[in-house]
């Protein structure tokens, strides 16, 4: 038999409803997303870069293959924010120490990532291949020196091959999945990324160690009042 609501309880279930309605629509409506930058390479264009470089790897466009050195990006007239948010694939490419050894900043294979010229992430490194005890750890996901977390910590993939002096070796790259969120009220935004590698023992530097980046995306996150 179906019971009736008493007019309390009909009243009760209707500010309860209407609550959860409205609770549910102001949370859909509390943050705006805006993509201000994407690009995947794939078109080789390369707005807004200094230093671009477009390089096939895996049977895809990415950006490098760099050493030492890197890019910059700039991003100007964003809309109104509160905080910006950096996503992109991050390919470590064959002989990457990590953490030497030594422990010192002039015997490590650093990467860095800047936001407003500031470290966003400054770290470490290894695909565990170049045969030394000193490619058993690295820093990244922490910043360099202080984590010594195993190679290939926090990875997305481990298994794709190498660029050049592991070419075609299965563990020669590992990706990661960088994504980075952080407050952030200017019209502009500058987006550095670059590496500080340590002198290998290969005649070419480049091919035996190196990175590069694919699917950029920068967006800007406002927050309703």
């Amino acid at each position: 038999m179906k019971k009736n609501r008493t007019p309390l309880a009909a009243a009760v279930l209707f500010v309860v409803t209407t609550s959860t309605i409205l609770s549910l629509s102001c949370t859909k409506n509390l943050q705006k997303d805006a993509v201000v930058y994407e690009n995947s390479f794939d078109s080789e264009k390369t707005n807004g870069i200094h230093n671009a470089v477009i390089s096939d790897f895996n049977g895809s466009k990415v950006l490098g293959r760099y050493n030492t050195g890197g890019f910059d990006l700039n991003v100007t007239e964003l809309p109104e924010h509160d905080l910006i948010e950096v996503s992109f694939d991050l390919y470590i490419h064959d002989n990457w120490r990590g953490n030497a050894a030594s422990g010192l900043k002039d015997s490590s294979d650093i990467w860095i990532m800047n936001f407003d010229g500031n470290n966003e992430k400054y770290t470490t490194f290894s695909n565990k291949m170049c045969g030394t005890d000193s490619c058993k750890f690295q820093a990244y996901p922490g910043n360099f020196p202080f984590p010594s977390n195993p190679a290939g910590a926090n990875a997305a993939k481990t298994d794709l091959p190498g660029a050049c002096a592991l070419a075609g070796v299965l563990g020669g790259t590992t990706k990661y999945r960088i994504k980075r969120t952080t407050y952030h009220k200017s019209a502009t935004f500058h987006l550095g990324c670059y590496a500080q590698l340590f002198a290998h023992r290969e005649p070419d530097p480049f091919c035996e160690a190196s990175w590069s980046i694919d699917n950029l995306v920068i967006k800007t996150i406002k927050f309703g009042e």
